[in-house]
């Protein structure tokens, strides 16, 4: 069914649920002994990898025009935990411009009591392989407030929609098609939400 308020709650419960997957990848994260693994990227950095994919793409331009989630409410310190998140999401996770890896090229040359020449030419990648707990527990806070904040919105939007159906008279309603789950269509990536 459709109504005047029915698109912006598909998009606030698209929003709440890449929150609550987000802080639910988090506690993944953080109920792990990541503490004792090297520095090299492992699975579990996948999942805090996963939790801020999710939190920046509710904050992303995208399909979600009726229902946006903002950061109202937020204490200093939360507010810029949130813009390290977006930031660290957009020049790490989803670009290659940041502070966050480097690379080098070197060359090991002969020594000079030998022939001058190079041995050797190699490069080195190295980069942040995973957050601290701290700072995965703000992003997991901050999705908490994220659906708590989401929830009071469609519960507000029910109601709104129950008064849209209700101005609708009780012949339109019962004349609604039966609800039938939607199933999503993953054979073109390209191709738009419904």
């Amino acid at each position: 069914m459709e109504t005047a308020s029915t698109t912006e709650l598909i998009d606030l419960a698209s929003l709440r649920y890449d929150f609550s997957s987000a802080k639910m990848f988090a506690q993944s994260y953080l109920s792990q002994d990541f503490e004792l693994l090297g520095p090299e990227l492992g699975e579990s950095d996948a999942l805090w990898l996963a939790a801020l994919t999710l939190y920046g793409r509710a904050f992303a331009n995208g399909l979600r025009h009726r229902g946006r989630a903002n950061t109202d409410g937020l204490s200093t310190d939360m507010q810029e935990a949130h813009e390290y998140f977006i930031d660290t999401r957009n020049k790490f996770v989803a670009h290659s411009v940041n502070a966050f890896e480097i690379g080098i090229v070197f060359v090991d040359l002969n020594p000079r009591d030998e022939a001058p020449g190079m041995s050797r030419i190699g490069e080195v990648h190295t980069s942040v392989t995973r957050l601290s707990r701290e700072m995965v527990e703000r992003l997991s806070v901050l999705c908490a407030h994220q659906v708590r904040t989401l929830t009071r919105r469609i519960e507000v939007l029910h109601q709104v929609i129950g008064r849209e159906l209700l101005a609708l008279g009780e012949e339109a309603v019962y004349s609604l098609p039966a609800f039938t789950p939607p199933v999503p269509d993953a054979s073109n990536p390209r191709s738009a939400r419904t």
